[in-house]
């Protein structure tokens, strides 16, 4: 559905590699303060939606639009410095220089500001991730909850419009998966969030909305109880044959 808020509007995005379809007539769109979460089984072409995002792979058709300007045909580092941010399930820090000067070096070339500046704004977003008081420690010291408000940290440090959520919440435990919503739920209203994610659970405690893919083709989009009830999506993606669902 589209609206006059719309951040990130996908129109008719298609990808093949060969025979096989990783995107088929893909469309949405996402609101400033709004989450949509995606769920689908491995192989439906989620990670494939990502890198159509973000520029690592370049679509057969269709459109990517930030803000209401084509952005379809730029490359991920350009993407990046328009707005769009993406945190990955394996964080990727900078394991031998500390906390700070990951977020910092974010900040000044993700974010594109100046030294000065990026030094506050990191502090601020150290701040507001629960990192602040670990700052220089190295990041290849910290849990795996804290690299992964690491990675968080470092995606919001480019400024972004739009953030990726790449199954961030892989690996943690059912407590630490908790912290974790928590953050999120507080990030939302600057940005609008795309979020793929296996821990269902996790899922939607945030997302506004869900959409299924499955083949490359997304097979439903709505609010979040009535697709994770759908009979479809039960039997896809939880394996519960339609019959059996109530």
């Amino acid at each position: 559905m589209q609206n006059t808020n719309d951040i990130l509007r996908v129109e008719g995005l298609d990808k093949a590699f060969g025979a096989i379809d990783v995107a088929r007539d893909i469309s949405f769109s996402v609101a400033l303060g709004e989450c949509l979460g995606i769920l689908g089984p491995n192989g439906a072409g989620k990670t494939s939606l990502f890198n159509l995002l973000d520029g690592s792979i370049r679509a057969d058709a269709g459109k990517v639009l930030l803000d209401g300007v084509d952005i379809t045909d730029l490359p991920a580092h350009k993407r990046a410095g328009v707005g769009i941010s993406r945190a990955f399930q394996v964080p990727q820090p900078f394991a031998d220089i500390p906390v700070f000067e990951n977020v910092l070096v974010a900040a000044r070339f993700g974010g594109g500001i100046s030294h000065r500046q990026a030094i506050g704004f990191s502090c601020e977003i150290l701040e507001q991730t629960g990192l602040y008081g670990k700052r220089h420690r190295n990041a290849g010291a910290l849990s795996l909850l804290d690299r992964k408000r690491l990675e968080l940290a470092k995606a919001l440090a480019t400024r972004p419009r739009v953030l990726l959520l790449d199954e961030i919440a892989g690996g943690l435990t059912e407590m630490e998966g908790r912290e974790l919503v928590a953050l999120l739920q507080t990030l939302k209203t600057g940005v609008a969030i795309v979020w793929i994610e296996h821990v269902a659970h996790a899922l939607t405690a945030v997302a506004d909305r869900l959409m299924v893919l499955h083949f490359g083709q997304k097979l439903m989009e709505g609010p979040v109880r009535e697709t994770l009830e759908s009979a479809e999506v039960r039997e896809i993606y939880l394996g519960i044959e339609v019959d059996d669902a109530r």
